[in-house]
Parts: C-alpha cells; structure tokens; sequence
C-alpha cells in the first residue's frame, strides 16, 4: 500500500501489482475482504504498466479496522485474472 491507511480517510491510494504487463485492460477491479469477512471490489486504474490503484473517495470505503486483504483482477487481451495479494492492517481512528 502506498499510503497509510485509517478508517474513514477520504484520497488514501490502494495500490497493487497485477504481475502481467497491462495491455489495454479493459476491466480493472481491485477485490478486498474486511475484517469482518464482507467481500467487494473497488473499480481501478492503471497505475504504470504492472500496478492498478483505487483512491478512496468516501469515508464509507475503508469503514472497519483490523486486516484488509486487497488482490487486482484484471480482463484483457490475453489474460483474464487475479494478480498478488496484498494485505495492511487498517487502524481505528482515535475520535
């Protein structure tokens, strides 16, 4: 993860690697599971050619402390898949 990440913070980067080259990828989602087991996904961008990004845009984005698991899945010519795991421990803010 390229910021730190805390509940509620509004223009954090996540940020993982796809470990294919990205060649004109035409769907880029980043998945998460919370700490509580929910699961979802964060519509991406490309960031560079190995890496795709998400910038939370809601307080309600990042909503629960604990250990986050983010993976990159990606559709394109060629390659339709998951890239690398990523995991961060999310802090609770302190008000």
């Amino acid at each position: 993860m390229d910021d730190q990440l805390k509940v509620g913070v509004i223009g954090a980067t996540i940020r993982v690697d796809v470990v294919e080259t990205l060649v004109s990828p035409t769907d880029m989602r980043i998945y998460y599971k919370k700490p509580s087991g929910e699961t979802d996904y964060f519509t991406a961008s490309a960031d560079g050619t190995t890496h795709i990004k998400y910038k939370t845009t809601s307080i309600t984005d990042i909503d629960e402390s604990g250990l986050w698991i983010f993976e990159a899945y990606i559709i394109m010519t060629g390659f339709t898949g998951f890239g690398k795991r990523d995991s961060t421990c999310i802090e609770a803010n302190i008000v």
